[in-house]
């Protein structure tokens, strides 16, 4: 699921092109040469997945990621169903080799602007984005990075 879903910013893609275990990745993508502002934002060109979770615990977030293309930095965390993002929800520096990243998200609260609801929650996401970067004409470059073996655990 694609946070805008008739956008064509975002692109994942399954993929056996490379990959940090087993035979496939997914290969999260943003084309060249468009005009469209403000793709170096995590909330425009971010993936999610529909999770439950319970707002009185905190859940451990581990993926692996390698950058592929002009992709230094991707978003990981969760939000809300109203698209705010959840403590612990960051930008993490990446490379061109694959490695493990680990984060701790907290659903019952909101880095900025306080605590959410039970209902704020009941249809969280995990998500990960990328942000492109922009040429000398203001247009974006083709940006890529690959993502594999994505867990959510409630921390014990």
């Amino acid at each position: 699921y694609r946070k805008s879903p008739n956008s064509g910013y975002l692109k994942a893609t399954v993929t056996s092109a490379d990959y940090q275990d087993g035979e496939y990745s997914l290969l999260l993508s943003i084309l060249k040469n468009s005009g469209q502002i403000n793709l170096d934002k995590w909330y425009n060109n971010v993936l999610t997945q529909f999770v439950n979770v319970d707002t009185s615990k905190k859940y451990i977030l581990t993926f692996y990621a390698r950058a592929n293309e002009n992709c230094d930095k991707i978003y990981a965390g969760m939000v809300s169903c109203k698209g705010g993002s959840v403590k612990g929800s960051r930008w993490l520096d990446i490379t061109d080799e694959w490695a493990e990243y680990t984060l701790e998200v907290h659903p019952s609260a909101h880095p900025d602007k306080g605590q959410f609801t039970k209902a704020d929650m009941e249809k969280a996401s995990v998500a990960i984005g990328i942000a492109t970067q922009y040429d000398d004409n203001g247009k974006t470059k083709e940006s890529s990075v690959f993502i594999d073996n994505i867990r959510l655990y409630e921390k014990k």
